[in-house]
């Protein structure tokens, strides 16, 4: 699907004027697409200041992020991956590409502890990730339940990746320790050899089979709006408390694809990755 809105790095020369672009490639999810922040664009970093400075996000926040954190946002440094949620190209409005609000994950190293300690999940093996978001106060009309659904599947999508590079760097490793076994042991038989593969790949299939990026989200009591964002998006309300005065979320991935997939009946287009080159 192509949209002349849409391009990507190679091809956009685009000046400070112009509306934002996506960067290279977006998911779009019922009535909200989501794109790359483009850190370099004052209009994408004007609307992200604006979303986090109303009175909803402060609220969800607790404390206004000063320029500083929102730079890092936007540069996806310190492990923050981060997205804008948008109208779809497919709703083609003069509005199409601007920002409707904000969604970043940041790697959430108090929650890993602590769902380690209960036993949750592996604590080597699982990222988990903290789900900040907010609203721009001009949105016009990319849903914030459909923008948090779409920045979830796009974050899966990046950890899977990330498994696969550290999948193909782990096999690059074990090829050269077994050329070192055969180089340095005469003994080092073709049966060893065998078991020394069957033994890694069993390992590498524990290490990397994992599905589950766990995504926590953090609650105000009082802000109803969140609440029904995050449980119309999947998360599921935990009995534990792991901060005081917050309540605590826990995105449900096969709930997330059941609305998704109740979503898509009945379109002949179901929402997919795109490039935008």
């Amino acid at each position: 699907m192509h949209n002349e809105t849409y391009k990507s790095p190679e091809s956009k020369q685009e000046s400070s004027t112009e509306k934002p672009r996506t960067q290279w490639e977006f998911v779009g999810v019922g009535r909200a697409a989501v794109r790359r922040i483009d850190a370099s664009n004052p209009e994408d970093m004007r609307r992200m200041h604006e979303s986090f400075s109303s009175p909803n996000a402060e609220q969800f926040l607790g404390e206004p992020l000063s320029d500083e954190v929102q730079q890092m946002i936007a540069s996806d440094e310190a492990g923050i991956i981060s997205y804008a949620v948008t109208e779809t190209p497919e709703q083609s409005t003069e509005h199409t590409g601007e920002i409707d609000g904000i969604v970043y994950f940041a790697p959430d190293l108090q929650t890993k502890r602590y769902l380690a300690e209960k036993q949750d999940i592996e604590p080597e093996e699982t990222p988990v990730f903290s789900i900040t978001y907010a609203r721009a106060p001009e949105s016009h009309g990319g849903s914030m339940v459909d923008g948090v659904i779409a920045s979830c599947l796009m974050l899966s999508r990046a950890t899977a990746l990330g498994d696969v590079k550290r999948e193909s760097n782990a096999k690059a490793k074990f090829e050269k320790q077994l050329q070192q076994k055969r180089t340095e042991n005469p003994q080092y038989t073709i049966e060893d050899e065998l078991a020394d593969r069957q033994t890694f790949e069993a390992e590498l299939t524990q290490r990397y089979s994992h599905p589950i990026t766990e995504v926590i989200a953090y609650i105000d009591p009082q802000n109803d709006a969140s609440k029904r964002i995050v449980e119309k998006s999947g998360f599921i309300l935990q009995d534990a408390i792991n901060k005081p005065n917050r309540l605590m979320y826990r995105l449900d991935w096969e709930k997330l694809h059941q609305i998704v997939h109740e979503q898509n009946q009945g379109k002949k287009t179901p929402p997919a990755y795109i490039s935008a080159a």
